[in-house]
């Protein structure tokens, strides 16, 4: 016995074809993820506080190194000095620093680099702060997000002399 072709199998495939082209085509943005490069202002708070009460230090100084280099507009070897206000913040702005990330549906990411710079702070007082640089990965990953300028929130945390 013989069977014939099954022409209503092949019809139904046929018609559906655009159906599921249509739908590719309209989810393929959910799929879809942009990347891009850019800058961003960043603004670099240093938020100095005794360690053993978590109050501010005013006056505090913190000094800089900057090395020469970087992605932010200001690449320039130069040395400078912050001092804290009254609420135990030294702030300084890094203008331009590359910045890049991805967006789709799904994910949503950002990264900003950091200024070179190796910093300690003092206090009179105080114990001075061990060196330390930008680099580290606690610092990156301090940074946030910011229209139009990216923070960076630094916490020093100074002990008193004799303590």
């Amino acid at each position: 016995m013989r069977r014939d072709f099954p022409w209503r199998v092949v019809c139904r495939f046929v018609l559906m074809l655009p159906v599921f082209g249509l739908a590719v085509v309209l989810c393929s943005p959910l799929f879809t993820s942009a990347k891009w490069v850019g800058h961003a202002d960043l603004r670099v708070r240093f938020a100095v506080v005794d360690a053993a009460t978590g109050e501010p230090i005013p006056g505090a100084k913190v000094h800089i190194q900057a090395e020469r280099g970087g992605l932010c507009a200001e690449c320039a070897a130069r040395e400078f000095t912050l001092t804290s206000d009254n609420d135990g913040h030294a702030e300084e702005l890094c203008t331009s620093c590359l910045s890049f990330g991805s967006r789709s549906l799904f994910e949503n990411t950002w990264f900003i680099h950091l200024p070179w710079w190796r910093f300690h702070v003092t206090a009179e007082g105080y114990e001075p702060m061990a060196a330390a640089n930008f680099n580290q990965p606690e610092y990156m990953q301090l940074a946030e997000r910011g229209y139009p300028t990216a923070h960076l929130t630094v916490p020093v945390r100074l002990r008193a002399v004799g303590e």
